[in-house]
């Protein structure tokens, strides 16, 4: 097989893939809004109730506590950490693009080669 009939049935596998996956977002989307209304309407009937959980045949509802964390000043978690060493407040990684530009101290940087393929 010639190098062009490669990269064109690659492309064509690429555009089919992209098209199952989009495809499926789709498909998902009405299931997932279904599973959401049930969620909030179990959840309801367990606050209203002061429940901690609804149990059944079939399985069990119950509440979990979750928290989302979103930096919103970047300098002054900094000068927090530095100034009470609370290092442990962090969730630390290397910049990618600063680490493959110069050697940082413990950090290790990995290269590879992988194909890619484009369309003309």
């Amino acid at each position: 097989m010639e190098t062009g009939k490669f990269i064109n049935f690659y492309i064509r596998l690429r555009a089919e893939k992209e098209a199952i996956e989009k495809r499926h977002k789709e498909e998902l989307a009405p299931i997932k809004e279904k599973m959401q209304t049930i969620e909030a309407a179990l959840q309801k009937i367990m606050q209203d109730q002061g429940l901690k959980n609804l149990r059944s045949d079939r399985g069990t509802a119950y509440l979990a506590n979750v928290a989302n964390v979103k930096v919103s000043d970047k300098e002054a978690l900094i000068n927090f950490v530095k100034s009470h060493g609370r290092w442990d407040a962090l969730d630390i990684k290397a910049n990618k693009t600063v680490a493959q530009e110069e050697e940082i101290p413990g950090v290790e940087v990995t290269r590879g080669v992988k194909t890619n393929i484009r369309v003309s």
